[in-house]
């Protein structure tokens, strides 16, 4: 299902560690970062918010396309980043179709060193797994 952390991390107020500490917010050595969490705001990194909707919108665009839907954004709810040689984004939002529910979905993407940015997996899940 697209790039996942490890069961070992631990999420720990601004910081998500990933199986070692992290010094400093510059995020050196491979931690991630939760950006936006819309249950725990005060946890999260301040600013961006519309950046990280335009990350949403970049992924539903990807889903509709894959799956020749019409689904737009509702509501942001996670954004996680975890920084090594790549950058590795996941995002928790809901959408909906016109006429239905919301629905949640869980994205992953790559802005790449080489590969330059890369959306590898948008899916509808039950639960955000990060």
């Amino acid at each position: 299902m697209g790039s996942q952390l490890p069961d070992e991390e631990l999420f720990v107020g601004k910081e998500l560690f990933v199986g070692k500490e992290c010094d400093s917010d510059e995020d050196e050595c491979g931690c991630g970062i939760r950006y936006y969490d819309r249950d725990f705001p005060e946890r999260c990194k301040p600013g961006g918010l519309e950046y990280f909707q335009s990350m949403a919108d970049l992924a539903i665009d990807f889903y509709n396309k894959q799956n020749s839907s019409k689904y737009h954004v509702v509501e942001l709810i996670k954004f996680d980043e975890v920084t090594t040689m790549d950058v590795y984004l996941s995002l928790c939002f809901s959408g909906k179709l016109d006429d239905s529910d919301a629905v949640l979905f869980q994205a992953s993407m790559v802005d790449g060193v080489e590969e330059g940015f890369t959306i590898t997996n948008v899916d509808i899940v039950d639960k955000c797994t990060f």
